[in-house]
């Protein structure tokens, strides 16, 4: 797993934006990234305004998973690159939530071919991880004063978009970076779904931890009751990488609040969640064997994005990732020994040298968390 870090911050990393991308389209040296979009087809949005498909669609979901692995980390070895990797990553997020100054609006991210240009539409999904990974960042013992003071900053910026924009009259939507509603209705705060019922609450809860200031813990607390009842009994049909977010939301919850009650209801949310997911290895199971695990990505202009039969590649080692980190980051302590066994048979499976797709992020966060969890328990 040590070499398994290197290779991914070698091929799947640009240090001129601070970002991991969603999959390569080449073992080459110097030309794994080559088909992220170009300066033109991002000032047209082109192919649409989530750069859907293109390669550079998730960056800010990775960086919260990749935080996630580069800390654990840390904490079983204390590697000497562990403080550098988790500052870049950082500074990867600050580009994107700062993409339109003073605005909160979290940028998916950006081509090391256009540093500067973005799709103008983000999600629920990809601010989640952005404040998950800050937060865990702030609270590692790793940022300087300086560093701290930053996150601040981009935290109170996010928060204060969503203050701002998740209004009625908004439809509840932190809106694109141009000020129009996502058509796509990923950008909806309130009145969603059981896995998205705690999202706001926690990016308002993550502000006040962070900040101190009131205000957010006002926004936090005129938020908490709905996002523990609402986040109760979550569809069985809902993705995999939803009910991460989900257990991300509610295990940052969990760990700040003092309402025993409130407490109460997000375990059992949560332990929902590890239910749905836990059910799930037994499919993945039954397809080993099923894809070509060193296939390479296709170039998304030619094939028209992310599409089967890669898609079906690129997901498998990516939902399997995130069963694990799933059931990893229950703050009910829930990982079974059938988990720990489709932890060791999923890392047995993929030869990080010969595959494409980001899936490789999850897996080296879900080794590392579960090692620092054994770590814990032993001492």
């Amino acid at each position: 797993m040590i070499e398994a870090e290197e290779i991914l911050w070698n091929r799947f990393y640009s240090p001129k934006t601070h970002l991991f991308y969603d999959y390569i389209t080449s073992y080459e040296k110097g030309n794994e990234l080559a088909h992220l979009p170009r300066p033109d087809e991002i000032a047209q949005q082109y192919p649409n305004p989530c750069g859907y498909g293109t390669g550079m669609e998730d960056c800010m979901i990775s960086a919260g998973v990749m935080m996630t692995a580069v800390l654990n980390r840390y904490k079983c070895d204390k590697y000497k690159e562990g403080p550098r990797r988790a500052k870049a990553i950082f500074e990867g997020i600050e580009r994107s939530i700062q993409s339109v100054p003073g605005e909160g609006f979290v940028a998916r991210g950006f081509s090391p071919f256009a540093p500067n240009l973005f799709y103008f539409n983000s999600s629920r999904d990809q601010v989640t991880h952005a404040v998950m990974a800050m937060w865990e960042y702030f609270h590692s013992g790793l940022p300087s004063k300086r560093i701290q003071k930053r996150i601040r900053k981009n935290i109170r910026d996010v928060a204060d978009r969503m203050q701002r924009n998740v209004t009625p009259e908004n439809d509840y939507d932190f809106l694109q970076a141009d000020g129009s509603p996502c058509k796509y209705k990923i950008c909806k705060m309130e009145n969603v779904m059981p896995h998205e019922a705690a999202r706001l609450a926690t990016i308002y809860a993550a502000a006040w931890d962070i900040t101190g200031e009131t205000k957010y813990y006002n926004l936090w607390r005129e938020k908490i009751r709905s996002a523990a009842e609402g986040s109760l009994h979550p569809d069985s049909q809902t993705a995999t990488y939803g009910l991460l977010q989900m257990q991300e939301s509610l295990a940052l919850l969990t760990t700040l609040e003092d309402d025993l009650a409130l407490r109460k209801t997000f375990l059992k949310a949560s332990s929902e969640a590890s239910s749905l997911v836990l059910s799930r290895i037994q499919r993945l199971e039954n397809d080993k064997g099923k894809y070509d695990l060193t296939e390479l990505a296709p170039d998304w202009r030619i094939v028209g994005g992310l599409v089967n039969p890669y898609r079906l590649v690129w997901y498998y080692s990516r939902e399997s990732g995130e069963i694990l980190l799933t059931l990893l980051k229950d703050p009910n302590h829930f990982f079974p020994a059938q988990a720990e066994n489709f932890l060791r048979s999923s890392l047995e499976l993929f030869d990080f040298y010969h595959h494409s797709g980001n899936g490789l992020f999850y897996l080296l966060a879900a080794w590392w968390t579960w090692k620092a969890s054994q770590e814990e328990l032993q001492s």
